[in-house]
């Protein structure tokens, strides 16, 4: 079994969160920049998924990706944590912008 798959069975996201291995972001472009640098978006693996969350209006909102996808999430409002000595992010669904295809 691999050192991610352990961890994402000792880590279960709490609803509304995904569970994400950190992957090394490329550069941006040299004709773009963030007025904060924090606040470039980030990739991340899904390791594990919390379950649907509901909206304030009632409705319910489904995990944007599942697990083993590759994902790009806001660079703020995420909390990183540390297990076993590697580091590992858990990101609410709503700061998920895309899911890389590959």
């Amino acid at each position: 079994m691999s050192k991610s798959n352990s961890i994402s069975q000792k880590i279960k996201p709490a609803k509304g969160y995904l569970l994400l291995e950190i992957l090394k972001n490329e550069a941006p472009s040299k004709n773009w920049s963030a007025p904060n640098p924090d606040q470039i978006p980030q990739r991340g693996k899904v390791l594990a998924v919390g379950p649907d969350t509901f909206h304030e209006t009632g409705d319910v909102f489904k995990p944007p990706a599942k697990k083993g996808d590759v994902v790009v999430h806001s660079g703020f409002g995420f909390e990183d944590i540390r297990v076993e000595m590697k580091e590992f992010r858990l990101c609410p669904f709503s700061k998920i912008l895309a899911v890389i295809e590959e």
